[in-house]
């Protein structure tokens, strides 16, 4: 459960959800719509983020394609979009180490 730490007030639940791969975890997040716009996500993501890449671990995510709140954070948060399942556009959130290196004029 996520909550403000000035007044404790619950506004969201997020969870990490186990792969077949070790290594990576699909993060789930729901937040109340009257927190929205606040930056709770962007803080809480970030922070899951930094504390899964320094152990060489990745995320996963996804969210229906209507979804664009869900899909400016996971620009704004450095996720790549990756081929999508059943309707979901999805998304991976690599260590910077693990990033591909392109060759300039290459698109990746």
């Amino acid at each position: 459960m996520l909550q403000t730490l000035d007044a404790a007030v619950p506004i969201g639940l997020m969870t990490v959800a186990p792969t077949a791969d070790p290594a990576r975890g699909e993060l789930g997040l729901m937040f109340d719509p009257r927190q929205s716009g606040c930056g709770y996500a962007t803080e809480v993501v970030a922070a899951l983020q930094q504390q899964v890449h320094a152990v060489g671990g990745v995320l996963d995510a996804r969210h229906r394609p209507g979804n664009v709140a869900v899909r400016q954070l996971m620009l704004r948060l450095g996720f790549l979009p990756r081929a999508g399942e059943g309707g979901y556009v999805g998304w991976c959130s690599l260590p910077a180490t693990r990033l591909p290196v392109l060759s300039p004029g290459v698109k990746g």
